[in-house]
């Protein structure tokens, strides 16, 4: 199963947060994260998006790139760049 959002889990430990934490930062539900963290989610909102990018300090496409990516940024497409601003 492709999990949408692969860098989710990473970024939020990263962070230092739990499912709860992150949740309640992003204003969420912690079913909401747990099924991303899951790949239970087929899609994601954009405000959704937004407000989980806000709660981690980070880009929205750092949210799709796998858990210890080491892509830099400079090497994403500029289509892919634009669509996650």
């Amino acid at each position: 199963m492709e999990i949408l959002l692969s860098g989710l889990k990473a970024r939020r430990k990263a962070a230092g947060l739990t499912q709860q934490q992150l949740a309640a930062a992003a204003d969420v539900s912690v079913a909401t994260i747990f099924k991303h963290e899951q790949g239970a989610i087929n899609g994601v909102d954009g405000n959704t998006l937004d407000a989980l990018c806000a709660a981690l300090g980070c880009q929205r496409y750092e949210l799709f790139l796998p858990p210890n990516s080491d892509v830099p940024e400079k090497d994403l497409s500029a289509d892919f760049r634009r669509q996650m601003a």
